[in-house]
């Protein structure tokens, strides 16, 4: 999915709302699954961003705790190290989530950033 996100936290703390706002986020491509028990969401550059690999790291234990309109709040578990590193320090974080209807370069001025 298409999206624009937003992570709330920083080594595990909760960013003041200011901070939030101002920050500009990210666009790229939302997927979400299953890796063995786990539930991960991945964060990649979208078609034509210029960008390549993840945006964000992964989200371990992922799980949607709200959502309203094209907004969604997904909470779990980032591992600064990465997500091969199992057995690291993991930080709770927390995505804000708007979905787009089409990628960056096709979506609608509406939906643009910048």
């Amino acid at each position: 999915m298409y999206s624009h996100i937003k992570r709330l936290r920083v080594r595990g703390e909760r960013r003041p709302d200011r901070e939030i706002s101002a920050d500009p986020g990210a666009v790229g491509n939302l997927t979400v699954f299953r890796q063995g028990a786990e539930i991960v969401a991945a964060f990649h550059a979208g078609g034509g961003t210029g960008q390549p690999g993840e945006l964000l790291p992964a989200l371990f234990r992922a799980r949607l705790v709200t959502m309203h309109g094209q907004g969604m709040l997904f909470q779990g578990w980032e591992r600064p190290l990465g997500h091969d590193q199992k057995d690291t320090e993991s930080n709770k974080q927390e995505w804000s989530v708007r979905l787009m209807a089409a990628p960056p370069e096709v979506a609608p001025p509406s939906q643009r950033l910048g």
